[in-house]
C-alpha cells in the first residue's frame, strides 16, 4: 500500500489518469509480408532499451498491412516494458507501431506526461515484484492500472518533469555528438583496415592470403595471437562506487574498485552476447563478459581494437541452445589482418583522440544519469520539494 501522500498530493492510480492498454504484434512474426517494403517504425524491446528517453530509431520496420495488426501510436506517447525488462519507461519520438511486450499510456487526464514517465521509471521495483510468471515474467494492464500514484498539483508536476527533462536533455545532446564521432571513426576504420585504402595504399602490392586479398605489408594471425582476453569477474556494486561496472549492454552500476583500464568489453551471453564496449578508465567488468586488450606482441591500439570487434559482428560465433554463449576458445580462432607497424601507429594517432573525445562525453553522460538517479525518487515520492531542491541549488559553490 502507498503511504500517505504529501500534504496537497492527490492519491490515485494510473487508470484513473490515463487509458492502459497492449500493444499488438502481427502473427506469425516471421511473415515478412507485414516487414517488405516496411516505413514504419516497428518497436521492441531491444529498440528501447538502446535508448534514451526518447526513442526515435528501430531496427525493423513494418509496412501498412503490417501495421493494421498493432497499435500504431503518435510521437509523444508513453510506453511501457510488460515482458524482459520490466517497467522500463520511454516516450516515443516518433509515431510507430508498438510490439505485442509493450504496454502503452494515452489521453493523460489532469497529469504531467513527463512527470508520469519519471514516476514511472521509479516505479520498475513495484513492477517486478508485482510480476507473474516463471520462464519470462511479465506485468499486464491491470497491473499499471491499478498502480498507485501521489500527484502533487500540476504546476508541481511540470517543474519536476522539467528538472529531470534538464539531465536527460543533456544525456540525448552528449549522445548525438558520440554517434557523430563513432560514425567518423568507424567510416575511418572501414576506409583503412576493410576497404584497405589506408595513407601510402597505393605503394603496397596486394597478394592473396587465407582471409582473401590483403595488402603484403599486413599480417594474418588468429584473433588469440593479437588480442589478450580474460572474462570478467562478478563483482557487488555501491551506490557510491567511483568506477564503472559493466555488464553485457553497457554499465550496470558502480564499483569500488577497478580491475581493469584501457580495454575493450565484450557481451559474452544472453541477449547483447557479442556487443562491444570501448572503456579508457578505470572499471570493472561483470563476470557475462569478455575484456579483451591487445597482445604485448600486436601492432595495435585499444582504439583500433574496438573498432576490429566491432566490424567481426562476435555475435555470429556465439553458440548455446538456451541463449546465445561466446567462448575464448572459439574467438581465439578467428582469423584477422594486423597491419604494419608504420600503418597502426598512424591509425593510433588519429583514432586515439576521437575514441577520447567519445569516453570523455560517456562519463559526463554517466555522472548525469548518477545525479539524475538520486534526485529522481525524492521529488516524486515528495521527500525533498521543488523549492527546496531549488533553494539548496542556489546555495551551492559556482
Amino acid at each position: 500500500m502507498m503511504k500517505s501522500p504529501p500534504c496537497g498530493w492527490a492519491k490515485t492510480t494510473i487508470g484513473a489518469l490515463a487509458d492502459v492498454a497492449r500493444g499488438s504484434s502481427p502473427r506469425p512474426i516471421a511473415d515478412q509480408r507485414y516487414f517488405v517494403n516496411g516505413s514504419i517504425p516497428w518497436i521492441k524491446i531491444a529498440d528501447a532499451t538502446k535508448s534514451e528517453k526518447y526513442l526515435y530509431e528501430t531496427k525493423e520496420k513494418v509496412n501498412e498491412y503490417g501495421a493494421s495488426f498493432s497499435r500504431l501510436l503518435p510521437a509523444g506517447s508513453l510506453i511501457v516494458a510488460a515482458s524482459g525488462t520490466l517497467g522500463y519507461t520511454q516516450i516515443l519520438g516518433v509515431p510507430g507501431c508498438v510490439h505485442d511486450g509493450w504496454l502503452y499510456v494515452t489521453n493523460l487526464c489532469g497529469a504531467d506526461r513527463d512527470y508520469i514517465y519519471y514516476f514511472l521509471q521509479w516505479k520498475k521495483q513495484h513492477f517486478y515484484n508485482s510480476a507473474y510468471g516463471a520462464a519470462i515474467q511479465n506485468i499486464n494492464t491491470e497491473i499499471l492500472r491499478n498502480t498507485e500514484i501521489a500527484l502533487p498539483p500540476l504546476e508541481a508536476q511540470k517543474r519536476i518533469g522539467e528538472i529531470l527533462s534538464a539531465y536527460d536533455d543533456l544525456i540525448e545532446n552528449n549522445t548525438r555528438r558520440i554517434k557523430l564521432l563513432e560514425q567518423m571513426a568507424q567510416m575511418l576504420y572501414r576506409e583503412w583496415f576493410v576497404n584497405f585504402r589506408f595513407p601510402g595504399h597505393e605503394k603496397v602490392k596486394m597478394v592473396e592470403s587465407e582471409v582473401g586479398s590483403v595488402p603484403e605489408t599486413f599480417t594474418v594471425v588468429k584473433l588469440g595471437e593479437a588480442l589478450d582476453f580474460e572474462n570478467g569477474k562478478a563483482a557487488i556494486p555501491t551506490e557510491d562506487g567511483a568506477f564503472p561496472l559493466y555488464g553485457s549492454n553497457g554499465i550496470i552500476g558502480r564499483c569500488s574498485t577497478a580491475r581493469y583500464e584501457n580495454a575493450v568489453v565484450i557481451g559474452r551471453v544472453g541477449a547483447y552476447c557479442g556487443s562491444t564496449m570501448f572503456c579508457k578508465s578505470g572499471f570493472w567488468a561483470s563476470d557475462n563478459t569478455i575484456v579483451a586488450k591487445p597482445a604485448s606482441i600486436a601492432n595495435l591500439s585499444v582504439e583500433h581494437v574496438y573498432w576490429l570487434l566491432q566490424e567481426m559482428n562476435l555475435r555470429r560465433y556465439a553458440g548455446g541452445a538456451a541463449q546465445p554463449l561466446l567462448t575464448q576458445s572459439v574467438i581465439r580462432q578467428i582469423l584477422i589482418t594486423v597491419p604494419d607497424k608504420r600503418t597502426s601507429e598512424v591509425a593510433r594517432r588519429v583514432l586515439e583522440p576521437l575514441m577520447g573525445l567519445i569516453a570523455n562525453f560517456q562519463t559526463k553522460n554517466s555522472n548525469l544519469r548518477v545525479t539524475r538517479d538520486l534526485i529522481l525518487p525524492k521529488l516524486v515520492s515528495g521527500e525533498v520539494s521543488v523549492e527546496r531542491l531549488e533553494e539548496e541549488a542556489l546555495t551551492q559553490p559556482v
